[in-house]
């Protein structure tokens, strides 16, 4: 029916040329098309909904995933026992729409960008940097390690 870059394009958190996968029904990528299947996501279509009922249910989306990033950072926090304090870095495109606000909301107030470290000194995109922030991870965790070892 409908997928998150849909929500994300309506809510205009994302480009049209950001939307960087097929639609589920292999229609456009315009906010039109994208209002279409989140409206058939809640058994409706477009002469049923109008663009503030499209917008409601865009805003709840997010809100859940949102949440549910949240509960992951949560559990994250609990169980390796991290404190607030310390900065949290995003990666990847939903870091400042998704990332930041779970952050934010899971009480974190160091909040910065892994394109922000790299970006200056290579010239690479965002999107082209973020590929490498899943090996900068794990190699600044095995570090850490040693550290405390």
């Amino acid at each position: 029916f409908s997928i998150t870059a849909d929500v994300h394009l309506i809510l205009d958190h994302i480009r049209v040329e950001e939307y960087s996968c097929d639609t589920p029904d292999g229609r456009g990528k315009t906010k039109e098309d994208a209002s279409r299947r989140i409206a058939r996501l809640i058994c409706a279509d477009m002469n049923m909904l109008d663009e503030g009922d499209v917008l409601c249910t865009a805003n709840y989306i997010h809100k859940k995933q949102v949440e549910q990033i949240q509960r992951g950072l949560l559990d994250v926090i609990k169980r390796q026992n991290i404190r607030r304090d310390a900065p949290v870095i995003l990666a990847g495109m939903g870091a400042r729409f998704l990332g930041d606000a779970a952050a934010m909301q899971s009480g974190f107030s160091d909040i910065r960008y892994f394109e922000e470290f790299v970006k200056e000194e290579t010239g690479l995109s965002a999107e082209k940097i973020s590929i490498a922030a899943p090996a900068f991870s794990i190699a600044l965790i095995l570090a850490m390690e040693g550290m405390r070892k």
